[in-house]
């Protein structure tokens, strides 16, 4: 058994030393004394190692389209992943390796050692590298292969300019128009750059890049936080005239918000451990998502097992956000007068309108969070994620909507939430038993009384009965 485990160890080993390989299909051009071929459909391989290293097969290589030259390999492959897309360099003496068919037929295993300069990046579904085989000892050329394209780990760069105030032991300057650069990664992050800094106007600081920056989108908004420690580097102009570079690692908290047309953001930058200053930086003015916010106040009835509480007089907000999007807010909710639930809150609700009125209808899991006063009266904050079932319409004056907050899971209950009146159908709500003098059911056909909940034509108006 000893032995059959250990043989099917090597086997294993064997068999994962190298990870993975890709296969890339891409135009390859060579040049030779400034003169390059035409484009060549090619394929190369790139195989990632155990150790993360990678190695690089062109094979079967042929210069010209008449000179076979062979297997082109290169191994052991550092590379460095940047914004998703891997960059690697190496400079390496190989030997190339006969290709398909006849070994006598290729020139590679003829030249011995071949120096090679390798440069590239790579995706998943990309690679791009240059490749100089420096044949200059034997056929006195370097050959100069390049395949596919270029490629950048930036998406796009936004230039802002806004006005720019910096404040040291609480003394701020004047507002300096100033222009801070953004770009988006391949990878959704984002590189800020505040180049050829000036402090008041005298001291030449250098550029301030600040990489790596995650971005939550909220309603149209993206925010973003970050404590790094960067190194300032020098501006335009005479490198020696610049303060960054003499500083070493600073610390430095950025946070901001930005859209398509604006940006916001303070930079914090610790200079006391050679300064023993703090320099504030703020950029722009403060943004918010919300467009407005309106409050909502009618009666809220809550039905648990088909029985209704009566009638409460409830405010619940309803905010609109720049994305189009709305959020409700019932706060401080209480179950039967003495349950005290917590808020409700549903964000990013999508709503239609139609003759000024907007319905909207969504289905969320939501956390309940503590209400006013001591958080641990609250029941929310216990139940953890909680189905909500969330239905309405609105205008500018009125909301109704209905609030099924699923409990099951926690309470064995679901509780059905409504606040004000459906006015928005046309469809009136009336209680069972009330009388009316003349009633037909929803077929047309004329009853002489309600005797059980549905839809009625009560006097000419169409009515739900309860």
């Amino acid at each position: 058994m000893k032995k059959f485990l250990l043989t099917m160890a090597v086997a294993l080993t064997a068999l994962f030393a190298t990870a993975q390989t890709k296969t890339y299909t891409d135009n390859l051009v060579v040049t030779i004394d400034g003169e390059s071929t035409e484009p060549q459909e090619t394929t190369i391989s790139v195989a990632e190692n155990a150790d993360g290293t990678y190695c690089l097969s062109l094979n079967n290589f042929v210069l010209g389209g008449e000179i076979k030259v062979g297997n082109i390999v290169v191994d052991n492959i550092q590379a460095t992943d940047k914004h998703g897309i891997k960059e690697f360099a190496t400079v390496q003496n190989i030997n190339i390796t006969a290709g398909e068919g006849n070994a006598d037929d290729w020139l590679g295993p003829m030249l011995g050692e071949v120096p090679v300069d390798i440069k590239g990046k790579m995706t998943d579904e990309k690679l791009y590298c240059t490749i100089d085989i420096d044949m200059s000892a034997t056929l006195g050329q370097v050959i100069y292969v390049t395949f596919g394209n270029d490629m950048s780990a930036v998406v796009n760069t936004k230039e802002y300019t806004d006005n720019l105030v910096v404040t040291i032991d609480g003394e701020s300057t004047e507002p300096q128009e100033t222009t801070i650069s953004v770009a988006e990664n391949a990878d959704g992050t984002y590189c800020l750059s505040l180049n050829n800094f000036v402090l008041g106007g005298m001291i030449q600081v250098g550029n301030i890049v600040v990489d790596n920056i995650q971005a939550t989108d909220k309603h149209g908004i993206k925010e973003f936080a970050t404590v790094q420690n960067i190194n300032i580097t020098a501006g335009e102009g005479n490198a020696d005239d610049w303060l960054g570079p003499q500083l070493g690692e600073v610390p430095v908290d950025i946070k901001g918000k930005m859209t398509d047309e604006k940006l916001y953001c303070t930079i914090d930058i610790d200079m006391s451990a050679t300064l023993g200053q703090v320099i504030y930086v703020t950029f722009g003015s403060d943004m918010s998502a919300v467009v407005n916010t309106k409050e909502y106040t009618d009666n809220l009835v809550v039905t648990i097992d088909g029985e209704s509480t009566e009638p409460q007089e409830t405010t619940i907000y309803v905010t609109e956000y720049i994305d189009g999007t709305y959020s409700l807010s019932l706060n401080n909710f209480v179950l039967g007068g003495m349950i005290q639930v917590g808020n409700i809150v549903v964000d990013n609700i999508q709503a239609t309108e139609e003759n000024g009125i907007k319905s909207f209808a969504t289905l969320q899991n939501i956390l309940i969070t503590a209400g006013e006063g001591n958080a641990d009266d609250w029941l929310g904050p216990q139940l953890g994620e909680v189905p909500v079932d969330l239905k309405g319409y609105m205008n500018d004056e009125q909301l109704y909507c209905t609030i099924g907050i699923d409990m099951t899971a926690t309470l064995e209950q679901v509780i059905t939430v409504t606040f004000g009146t459906d006015s928005f159908t046309g469809i009136e709500n009336i209680v069972a038993g009330e009388g009316a003098k003349v009633i037909y059911d929803i077929t047309g056909r004329r009853v002489n009384a309600v005797t059980a909940p549905g839809i009625y034509i009560i006097n000419g108006k169409k009515c739900i009965v309860k």
